[in-house]
């Protein structure tokens, strides 16, 4: 029987931004023995970026670090850097 199992590192980028960067380990077993893993894959979820569908460990990080004003001031960086027309 094959069963994968994923595992999570994050570490938050501490600037004005306070960004998450998640790394998903992913390890694919056949009767309980390790058979193969894939390349880890890492991505960054920004102040305001909904993370509802990630592990809780992730969710309760930016919960603690996407504070409203964190996510105000990511927001009005934003805007300010986009081109007016």
């Amino acid at each position: 029987m094959l069963e994968k199992k994923d595992t999570y590192t994050a570490r938050v980028i501490f600037d004005a931004f306070n960004a998450v960067e998640v790394t998903r380990f992913t390890k694919i077993y056949e009767n309980g023995v390790l058979v193969s893993e894939l390349k880890p894959y890492s991505y960054v979820i920004t102040a305001g970026k909904d993370y509802s569908d990630q592990p809780a460990e992730v969710q309760s990080i930016c919960q603690a670090v996407h504070t409203p004003e964190i996510i105000a001031a990511y927001q009005a960086s934003i805007e300010q850097s986009e081109p007016t027309a």
